[in-house]
């Protein structure tokens, strides 16, 4: 890993991660089961092998992950959803640091009016409450539950949420300020463009079933008056977009952080990197992109292994004799395993 925390030794460090998305059986519909399987197994272990690299090299203090930590945690029968959470669990092991799973996803528990108060009972027994501030290093790290809070239905579901933010809104502000939320604010995408590090072009806003984009634009603006928020981390759109918000009293920075999976839709998954330092002002807060092992330079370096070695089979037996024929068989077999393990991870990757 060649990343490194920005800032000094002194300051908290915390690992931001974004959309797991642990592949599952809601994931490829109509997909074969082993391909599922292999698909499965393929991505957890991309997952898991960068995550203990970044751990071992970089030595955070805290991992804080923005939402999305399953596919379909939001339907899954309760026994089927503990063997995901066991899953997530053995990709992302801790060993004792400081960890937050606070910030719920619409994969975790719907969007809006479609969260149910079951899914999101079930998601604070595995994660914790979702809507908590946490002190460090002179910094308010704001954890809100923005989706069910964008719930205008069901008060037992945005009723937490609610109560929070009008508590952090009668609270003077005393010390910078950090939201960490999953689905990021509104934001006109013609006006406030993402930068040069992000794969897609343009921040789309559209909305579709159990998902939508960014909050509502009201609800946004109610947000930033009401939080009064220096920097803000969202996840949800797999990919990286750093805005400006202006609200009345000042403006914030708000980083959309990639998704560390390979199954997300990005060429290079990433995560990123906070420091905090326990100073007020532009060196308080310090953070960074930080990307991980491509996830196709494996398969790439196989296929180019395959191709070689298809050439050399090819040359081995250009003399077509009846002996090198009887040879060739077995050749051709195992030419054609090649071929259908290439096919596989086509199948995983695409």
């Amino acid at each position: 890993m060649r990343c490194e925390f920005p800032g000094s030794k002194q300051d908290y460090k915390a690992l931001l991660i974004a959309d797991p998305q642990l592949i599952d059986n809601h994931t490829y519909p109509g997909r074969p089961e082993f391909l599922l399987k292999l698909s499965q197994m393929t991505v957890d272990d991309y997952m898991r092998r960068n995550f203990q690299a970044l751990m071992a090299h970089l030595r955070p203090d805290s991992v804080i992950f923005l939402g999305d930590m399953t596919d379909n945690g939001r339907s899954s029968s309760d026994e089927y959803y503990k063997h995901q959470l066991d899953r997530f669990n053995n990709i992302f092991h801790l060993n004792g640091t400081e960890s937050y799973t606070l910030v719920p996803g619409n994969h975790d528990i719907g969007w809006a009016e479609g969260v149910k108060f079951a899914a999101l009972h079930r998601f604070e027994t595995s994660f914790g409450k979702p809507n908590q501030v946490i002190t460090r290093n002179g910094h308010d790290l704001i954890f809100l539950d923005t989706i069910s809070l964008s719930n205008k239905e069901d008060e037992t579901v945005s009723k937490d949420a609610r109560e929070f933010l009008d508590s952090i809104a009668k609270e003077p502000k005393l010390r910078p300020r950090v939201l960490f939320g999953h689905v990021p604010l509104y934001r006109d995408p013609v006006t406030q463009t993402c930068g040069p590090n992000r794969e897609g072009g343009t921040f789309p806003i559209v909305k579709g079933y159990q998902y939508q984009t960014v909050v509502d634009s009201g609800l946004s603006k109610e947000i930033l008056r009401l939080v009064r928020p220096d920097v803000i981390f969202a996840g949800d759109d797999h990919d990286y977009c750093e805005i400006t918000h202006e609200y009345p009293t000042g403006k914030s920075v708000e980083v959309t952080v990639k998704s560390i999976s390979m199954a997300m839709g990005i060429k290079y998954p990433a995560v990123e990197l906070l420091s905090i330092r326990d100073t007020v002002g532009e060196k308080g807060l310090q953070y960074s992109l930080c990307y991980i092992q491509p996830p196709f330079k494996d398969i790439i370096t196989y296929v180019l292994f395959a191709t070689v070695n298809g050439l050399w089979l090819l040359w081995s037996f250009r003399d077509r004799t009846c002996k090198y024929k009887v040879r060739l068989l077995p050749a051709l077999g195992y030419a054609a395993i090649e071929f259908v393990a290439l096919v596989i991870m086509y199948q995983i990757i695409k």
